[in-house]
């Protein structure tokens, strides 16, 4: 449970998703008290709530494990996951609008420019099973660093930044997680 209307879950074709009561589900849609609770469906013919997908992402392996935490005092918290090989692997929320402009631009340069590791392209692979929504492909853009000088100067000049600001920005969002 991320919040009292939030929770994220990971399926055994190697997704996590981010669901959330729409508002207004949580009044009133559940009937009793305690550990005995149970959805109130008395009345079929009436549209029943749904759940709100916020996220999705293709992880690529069991996901065993989850929780949310901070790795370090004072950190940022992050959904953690571990998975079935013993992977780790960490969902970080962005704090601020410029940081989702500037990793969806990155992502979109990087998608075109940097070698495809799993043989397909990236976009494809995240949504192998259900469409990515609303995530940010770390791994992509971490392969940033892995690029000739010559390709991050041509990332780097579409995004009207330096080479430096790109991986400064990188290293200060895996910063705060680690």
């Amino acid at each position: 449970m991320l919040d009292s209307n939030t929770v994220a879950v990971g399926d055994k074709f190697g997704n996590v998703t981010i669901l959330r009561l729409p508002k207004g589900a949580d009044i009133g849609a559940v009937q009793g008290t305690g550990d005995r609770s149970v959805w109130n469906l008395t009345n079929l013919d009436e549209s029943y709530q749904k759940l709100e997908i916020l996220c999705q992402y293709h992880v690529g392996e069991v996901i065993t494990g989850m929780t949310k935490a901070s790795l370090v005092a004072g950190g940022s918290e992050a959904l953690i996951y571990v998975t079935v090989t013993g992977r780790i692997g960490a969902l970080l929320p962005f704090s601020s609008r410029d940081d989702i402009d500037f990793y969806q631009e990155l992502e979109a340069q990087l998608r075109v420019d940097a070698p495809r590791l799993t043989g397909m392209e990236p976009q494809v692979y995240r949504s192998y099973y259900l469409p990515v929504k609303n995530i940010t492909d770390g791994d992509l853009c971490d392969s940033f660093s892995l690029l000739s000088p010559g390709a991050q100067k041509k990332i780097a000049d579409r995004l009207d930044r330096t080479i430096g600001e790109i991986m400064k920005k990188l290293e200060d969002t895996r910063n705060s997680l680690l």
